[in-house]
């Protein structure tokens, strides 16, 4: 396997160990810093002092490894920051919906089109209604949310535990 910036990985995780503490770092910087999920996609003004207060708190949390240094903390932490703001922005909620459609499909005879119209009508799931309507306007489009469900529909054993 390559990395994608390989000078940067040399830069941050040059040691097995390193490799390991930063694993664990994310776990426990992920589980301390919930919180900051309701505060990634504020405006600049309110999210700053938010932004500030988690970076100094991943650095508290990176001080209890010996291989974790300032700077790969606040890497871990920048990159935590994006993440959760792509989670936030794009995942959030799909999951909900696409219980909500493949119910209708499955359990009504129902095509997907109009399962996803029947969805976007009820909006069970407000954070999500541009997607769905998005899609009713232009089926197949850039979401292709039919193939992302038939994907759903597929691995929905699996799945199911990440829905509860």
């Amino acid at each position: 396997y390559e990395y994608d910036r390989w000078s940067q990985y040399k830069a941050f995780y040059n040691t097995p160990d390193a490799d390991r503490e930063y694993v664990l770092y994310w776990e426990k910087m992920v589980k301390e810093m919930k919180w900051l999920e309701n505060h990634v996609l504020k405006d600049f003004l309110e999210w700053e002092p938010m932004r500030r207060k988690g970076l100094y708190q991943s650095i508290k949390i990176a001080n209890g490894f010996s291989n974790i240094h300032l700077g790969l903390a606040c890497h871990g932490f920048e990159e935590y920051v994006l993440r959760t703001r792509l989670y936030r922005l794009f995942v959030e909620g799909l999951d909900r919906a696409f219980l909500e459609i493949w119910k209708r499909v499955n359990e009504g005879q129902t095509s997907f089109r109009d399962a996803l119209q029947e969805v976007y009508n009820e909006n069970p799931v407000p954070l999500r209604q541009h997607t769905l309507k998005a899609e009713l306007e232009c089926p197949g489009g850039f979401l292709q949310l039919e193939r992302q469900v038939g994907f759903f529909f597929v691995h929905r054993s699996s799945v199911r535990v990440f829905i509860c």
